[in-house]
């Protein structure tokens, strides 16, 4: 083999050298691009659980918790690394009836804050897998509160409505009564018609009401006169006020002015005034 063959023959060695490397490598890149791929997809999971508004915990049948999150232990679910009472028990059934079950965790906060309701579903990690429960808690606190305002809600028509029907059930009464006296008849008549305005701005405040408890924006505010306010207060409850015998007196007018709304300012001032009414005294002043 002369000079030139050795030197061709390396070449073609160094050449095969280099294809062989270059084709290693790019395996090699694969397989970490792969690699990579993998963690990166274990660690989305990973935050997704871990940051989740949801509470989530695994349990085994030996009743050791394998996996929760941070929000587990805010709602109750999981403290100091074990689970709540009434989840192990749930978590218990699960297992031995291989049902989901559901239930309630709710609490007192801690420092006198408001009572979190909690609802929590266990059911099986997986179908195939009686080994393991995976728990789910829910904060159902803005439910409960929305249910909590429906109820005050009905109990305010309740209490608002009955003022006014009460009223013109009287002036109905007293105009029957009246039906020979003129003008007795057209002053209980113009009573009736008052009455039966103020019901219908009665239910026009109502629906303001609903809305301010359900936690929307305040309606767009207004200059208000407070004199304007009380003396439309005083008109409301006049009518209860003389059938117990009751005077109101009021300071001489301000002529203040507030930022509010007029309607709903009138009915918390007629609220007040009302519940004077009815825990004073007969002929009280």
């Amino acid at each position: 083999m002369n000079v030139l063959q050795v030197v061709l023959v390396a070449v073609v060695a160094a050449i095969l050298g280099a294809l062989l490397a270059a084709s290693w490598l790019g395996s090699r890149r694969r397989r970490d691009r792969h690699d990579d791929d993998e963690l990166t997809m274990a660690t989305v999971l990973d935050r997704v659980v871990y940051g989740a508004s949801t509470g989530i915990a695994v349990v085994d049948k030996f009743h050791d918790v394998i996996l929760y999150n941070p929000r587990a232990e805010e709602l109750g679910l999981v403290s100091r690394r074990l689970l709540d009472e009434r989840a192990w028990i749930a978590a218990t059934r699960v297992l031995e009836d291989d049902t989901t079950v559901e239930l309630d965790l709710s609490r007192k906060m801690p420092h006198g804050r408001d009572r979190v309701a909690v609802r929590c579903v266990a059911k099986k990690l997986l179908e195939d897998d009686p080994r393991f429960v995976v728990l789910y808690a829910y904060d159902d606190s803005e439910q409960v509160r929305m249910e909590a305002t429906r109820r005050d809600f009905v109990a305010n028509v309740s209490h608002e409505l009955k003022t006014p029907v009460g009223a013109m059930a009287l002036l109905a009464e007293a105009l029957l009564e009246s039906i020979d006296d003129p003008e007795s008849v057209r002053h209980f008549g113009q009573r009736v018609q008052s009455e039966a305005t103020r019901l219908g701005n009665m239910v026009t405040e109502l629906i303001a009401l609903s809305r301010l408890q359900g936690a929307e924006k305040l309606p767009d505010l207004e200059d208000v006169d407070v004199d304007t306010v009380i003396e439309d207060a005083l008109d409301r409850t006049r009518l209860t006020a003389e059938n117990a015998n009751i005077e109101i007196n009021t300071d001489r007018e301000t002529g203040y002015q507030m930022l509010g709304d007029h309607l709903l300012l009138v009915t918390a001032l007629t609220n007040l005034i009302e519940n004077a009414i009815a825990y004073s005294p007969p002929a009280a002043r």
